[in-house]
């Protein structure tokens, strides 16, 4: 045991070496160059891809839950989904049922969470509107402005 311990002890000092190492010929090779970009105008190109079944989202989902057959799945914020669509819903691991994107039109705007109160679906934006949801569908059946 204690030399499977040393050896552990002995592949993560490695690693740190490593790392260490290549952070230093990262920051000499940017030392190096004259231009340097502002990280406001580095913008990261997303292609969107087509979702139409539950694994689809594998390695894209923030958060997922299955309310009354219906499998609910809210996309991250980096996802390259089409058209802000961030609110999935699917047959229990199956196909596409419907998609929700935020109520504002704004670049930023995003489901960022869901609850159910009263059996009611309510998904809530990043911009603070709350949608309440026909879970089956993905009709708004309201909007209500929280802030």
């Amino acid at each position: 045991i204690l030399g499977m311990c040393l050896s552990v002890q002995t592949r993560m000092r490695t690693i740190k070496l490593l790392s260490v190492n290549m952070l230093k010929k990262l920051i000499s090779y940017f030392k190096k160059s004259e231009a340097v970009i502002p990280s406001s105008d580095i913008k990261e190109e997303v292609t969107p891809i087509n979702i139409t079944r539950y694994g689809d989202t594998q390695g894209l989902c923030q958060w997922e839950l299955m309310y009354e057959g219906i499998q609910l799945v809210i996309l991250k914020r980096n996802s390259p989904s089409p058209q802000r669509k961030n609110l999935l819903a699917f047959k229990p691991y199956g196909d596409l049922i419907w998609e929700l994107e935020p109520h504002t039109k704004q670049e930023h705007d995003c489901i960022d969470r869901v609850y159910i109160k009263n059996g009611d679906l309510i998904a809530c934006s990043y911009s603070c509107f709350n949608l309440k949801i026909d879970y089956k569908t993905g009709e708004v059946l309201d909007i209500h402005y929280t802030k």
